[in-house]
């Protein structure tokens, strides 16, 4: 099978809950500033939240624990279930960074 771009959109969206192409675009670029915002400020994450879980939405920490079912408990109760949050280990052991999505 051939993978185009389209299909690749397509799987995507369906993956995600997301209901059009446009909001697809919409929730990679927020994801990408998610992550970008994750990686600019590491060291000042690190010092706030060694050892712990992060929830980021719109280039802010909106959550966090060192028990990664406890955030997502607390993001659910929060009425959290946005696909835009971003959760990311912060660690100063960095190899889960190389591979995140």
């Amino acid at each position: 099978m051939v993978y185009t771009d389209e299909r690749v959109k397509e799987a995507w969206a369906a993956i995600k809950g997301l209901r059009d192409e446009g909001e697809l675009d919409r929730w990679r670029e927020a994801h990408q500033k998610n992550i970008e915002f994750i990686d600019s400020h590491w060291d000042e994450l690190l010092k706030k939240y060694p050892e712990q879980w992060v929830a980021v939405k719109d280039q802010k920490v909106i959550a966090h624990n060192k028990d990664l079912m406890k955030l997502a408990s607390k993001l659910h109760k929060m009425g959290e279930t946005s696909n835009y949050v971003k959760i990311e280990g912060i660690s100063k052991w960095r190899w889960q960074r190389a591979l995140r999505d």
